[in-house]
């Protein structure tokens, strides 16, 4: 029996200076540190080789372009400092010609994604394994508006961590309580204060089609619903309650949060059925005559429609232009 034992080993090699200008070792002064703490993932499957499911390996190694030498398309060569990438086959010759080369920018090298890993969109919402250097899981957590932060990051925050936190604090963020729970979550063992300063704006108008806007707000404080029905009234400016009002809830045009400018105070209206509803709804035209397949004046026109039955069908539209009321 043979047996061909095969031993991996592996090895990170790290700067010596730190971003912040920290030296990790420097034995002539005994300056070390004695623990690195590294941050990352392990692709699934993985066996210790360089064999990763879902990655290839790019190497950084691109050939300078050479006179008398033939390249098939896609190829990349370097050529005064720059990488290009071959459009299509090009023929062996004594001068470099642009016209045959795209400009190659942002090419990625060692362990890369394989964009035809399909699996990873099952986890495009998981917030307990993710990696914000990759693209996808970026896009996924934009939904809830998250962004990779420097000063979470900074904090040594892992990526799970730092999603999690930013999801906490999402229904108080733009406020001070945000802040107080970043200082709160004791993240490092070293006293922290914040000191930060609102600005507050105050709005004093609008623009753009605002007639349209048919919206009121108002502020019903809770110790006043309390009844049984909830009686609401709306008053015009001086407008006064009357005496069978006595009980409901009234609210004047000035303590109104938000309202239209054809405000009068008259927001139910009283209705019976000689009331004209027609112009209860914005209309928004007549029908092109395009979208339709038959147009008839009112539906006792609809007969006319007879000698054409075998055009009709489903999904045949009819534009009837008025009603028995002519309007």
């Amino acid at each position: 029996m043979q047996l061909d034992p095969i031993q991996h080993e592996h090895v990170l090699v790290f700067n010596n200076t730190t971003i912040f200008n920290d030296i990790i070792y420097q034995p002539e002064l005994g300056n070390r540190h004695s623990r690195l703490k590294l941050i990352g993932a392990r692709s699934g499957d993985w066996n210790g080789t360089l064999h990763a499911p879902g990655f290839f390996i790019n190497e950084d190694k691109i050939n300078v372009w050479a006179t008398y030498t033939d390249y098939k398309k896609g190829d990349s060569v370097s050529f005064q400092g720059t990488t290009y990438v071959a459009k299509y086959a090009v023929d062996g010759s004594t001068v470099f010609d642009y016209n045959d080369w795209t400009v190659a920018d942002n090419i990625k090298t060692g362990l890369v994604k394989n964009l035809a890993k399909a699996t990873q969109f099952k986890d495009f919402f998981e917030t307990d394994n993710l990696n914000l250097e990759d693209g996808v899981d970026k896009l996924g957590k934009g939904i809830i508006g998250f962004n990779e932060k420097d000063y979470l990051a900074g904090l040594g925050l892992d990526d799970v961590s730092q999603v999690k936190f930013y999801r906490g604090m999402l229904k108080q963020k733009g406020t001070g309580a945000a802040i107080n729970k970043l200082i709160d979550a004791k993240l490092t063992n070293l006293d922290q204060t914040i000191d930060y300063f609102e600005e507050w704006a105050f709005r004093v108008g609008e623009y753009g089609s605002i007639d349209s806007n048919q919206i009121i707000e108002t502020i019903i404080p809770e110790q006043e619903a309390t009844n049984n029905p909830f009686v609401l009234h709306y008053h015009a400016a001086g407008d006064l309650p009357s005496t069978t009002e006595l009980g409901h809830y009234h609210v004047q045009e000035k303590d109104l949060y938000k309202k239209p400018n054809n405000y009068t105070g008259d927001v139910f209206s009283v209705r019976d059925s000689n009331t004209n509803t027609l112009k209860d709804l914005d209309s928004a035209g007549y029908a092109r005559l395009d979208d339709v397949d038959f147009t008839v004046f009112n539906t006792s026109e609809l007969l006319g429609l007879s000698d054409r039955i075998e055009e009709l069908g489903k999904g045949k539209k009819i534009w009837i232009a008025t009603d028995d009321s002519n309007t």
